[in-house]
């Protein structure tokens, strides 16, 4: 009898315990859930999508006083070139794994494929030429991050190899704009007969 009881008390403490857990798994599962959506979020929380984000919508309509032709095509080349870099750093965030090679290709190809669009847009030869020469070097110093990202013991995890590049991205991209104004002075009487020749 008293062994019946035992038993009895055994499975109605198991079943309680079981309850308990198919009451919590789907609670657990909810917070888990939440806290890799704010892991997730944190890196795309980075400064650099926020301030992409605002040069588009809000800096680049009044950017460059005039309405010139020269104005609009800084204004075209610079929307063109912030959107394309915010698609490849979402990109980025996504990487379930760091490629060395992958990674550096993508932003080849980010690279490309802002050509093409300038190209697409009606942005002259002279002006794509002449951007991508004084830009090599700020292309070729990214690049570099990306490899040093794989081989240093100080990013050593995924999460650090990305913020090591949004960071640099960051500093790389908006310092190549104050650059933009000299390079169109520089083409000054090149890029007006470019941009005539246009219309």
């Amino acid at each position: 009898m008293q062994k019946l009881e035992f038993i009895r008390n055994l499975t109605d403490y198991w079943s309680q315990i079981l309850a308990a857990i198919a009451v919590l798994i789907p609670t657990i599962l909810k917070i888990l859930k939440e806290v890799n959506k704010y892991r997730k979020g944190r890196l795309t929380n980075h400064v650099i999508f926020s301030h992409l984000n605002e040069l588009v919508s809000c800096v680049l309509p009044v950017w460059v006083g005039d309405n010139s032709l020269k104005s609009q095509l800084i204004r075209k080349c610079v929307r063109i070139y912030a959107i394309n870099m915010c698609e490849w750093l979402h990109d980025l965030i996504l990487r379930r794994s760091w490629d060395v090679e992958e990674v550096s290709v993508s932003l080849s190809t980010m690279f490309q494929k802002t050509e093409q669009c300038w190209r697409e847009a009606e942005i002259p030869g002279i002006f794509i030429r002449k951007y991508k020469a004084a830009n090599l070097r700020n292309v070729q110093y990214l690049h570099k991050q990306i490899h040093r990202a794989n081989d240093s013991e100080v990013y050593d995890s995924l999460r650090a190899k990305k913020l090591l590049i949004l960071s640099t991205t960051e500093f790389f991209f908006f310092s190549e704009l104050k650059d933009l104004d000299n390079l169109v002075l520089n083409l000054n009487g090149e890029l007006e007969a470019a941009l005539d020749e246009g219309n």
